[in-house]
């Protein structure tokens, strides 16, 4: 590429809210990313349902045909969940031929996403208890369903951190405690010590010895 740069866009960078404006934002946006790389995040809006007051599709077109100008000075990504994006890629039989090299990406093992939450916690300034690791260890095993992306990956970490945090400013807030505001507890997360082998656990799911 002869700049190198990024450019990350969304479905609202390139579709127009009247006829004629999709073709022209589009192309500024390419015009802009020229030279390096067009990353476009949840592509398959592009191609959201059939109404024909929808543009997503003219884009499309649009990106299609820039592709074959620039070929060598370009590079494009699309981006999004697996099933929306296998949809997506023959709406137009451009894009199909266009973009051959397909990378899907695993979703994160239990481990993996335990690892991610303590980074979290650790970068928000909680200390992790061992205790603490097992009932966040247990929260994600609860929630993280094997095979569906919906489940959120990364998103269910935070999801599950930020939950945590709710209750424990209300377990503070109720106990009148102004000490304790960087531990989070198990009962934080939900964990109620009764309801599953806590050492079995963490050698099945997590892996510990």
């Amino acid at each position: 590429m002869s700049k190198g740069h990024l450019v990350e866009v969304t479905r609202e960078d390139l579709v127009g809210e009247y006829i004629g404006q999709t073709a022209i934002k589009t192309r500024k946006v390419i015009e802009k990313a020229k030279g390096g790389v067009l990353f476009i995040d949840e592509a398959y809006s592009l191609a959201r349902g059939t109404d024909t007051q929808d543009y997503g599709r003219e884009a499309i077109d649009t990106l299609v045909k820039c592709m074959e100008e620039y070929r060598g000075n370009l590079v494009i990504i699309l981006a999004g969940y697996t099933y929306e994006m296998n949809s997506f890629i023959n709406v137009n039989s451009g894009l199909n031929s266009r973009f051959a090299k397909k990378i899907t990406f695993p979703d994160y093992s239990d481990a993996e996403l335990l690892e991610i939450a303590k980074w979290m916690l650790i970068k928000q300034g909680f200390t992790i208890t061992i205790e603490t690791e097992r009932a966040i260890a247990f929260a994600i095993n609860q929630r993280n369903i094997k095979g569906d992306n919906t489940s959120g990956n990364g998103r269910l970490v935070r999801n599950v951190i930020e939950e945590a945090i709710r209750k424990q400013s209300q377990r503070l807030i109720d106990s009148g405690d102004k000490e304790n505001y960087h531990q989070l507890l198990p009962a934080d997360f939900g964990f109620i010590k009764e309801q599953v082998n806590i050492y079995d656990l963490l050698n099945n799911v997590i892996g510990h010895q």
